[in-house]
């Protein structure tokens, strides 16, 4: 699972939105939240967004990167928490929706019932 924290609820949807898209998360609850941090020698109050995503243990490394890359501050609030138990059937889907679809030529193999040559011939 990860957490993000991110300037206004726009930014975060947008950072969901690719994630999703890109099948690095199951889904997102996006919220607003008031923070308070420190920063550069200074405590800061802020009005922020939260996005709480729900991911594969296999797909949380990606997620973050690209979550970072997306981000529009210097030093992003990403983090991932593990997962420790759900419902099974929740975490099924989560797995399910965050597998990376077959690719172009694998659906091909497969709708010709062809099988994958062997690298070893």
């Amino acid at each position: 699972m990860l957490y993000l924290t991110a300037p206004d609820r726009a930014t975060a949807l947008r950072i969901a939105r690719r994630l999703l898209d890109d099948r690095l998360i199951a889904c997102a609850n996006v919220f607003e939240a008031q923070s308070i941090y420190r920063w550069e020698g200074r405590t800061v109050r802020a009005r922020e967004a939260v996005a709480v995503m729900k991911t594969s243990a296999g797909r949380v490394r990606a997620a973050l990167h690209a979550a970072k890359r997306l981000h529009p501050d210097r030093v992003p609030c990403v983090v991932a928490y593990r997962m420790a138990a759900g419902d099974p059937d929740y975490l099924a889907w989560v797995n399910a929706e965050t597998r990376a679809p077959p690719s172009r030529r694998t659906r091909r193999r497969r709708a010709s019932g062809r099988r994958p040559r062997s690298s070893r011939t």
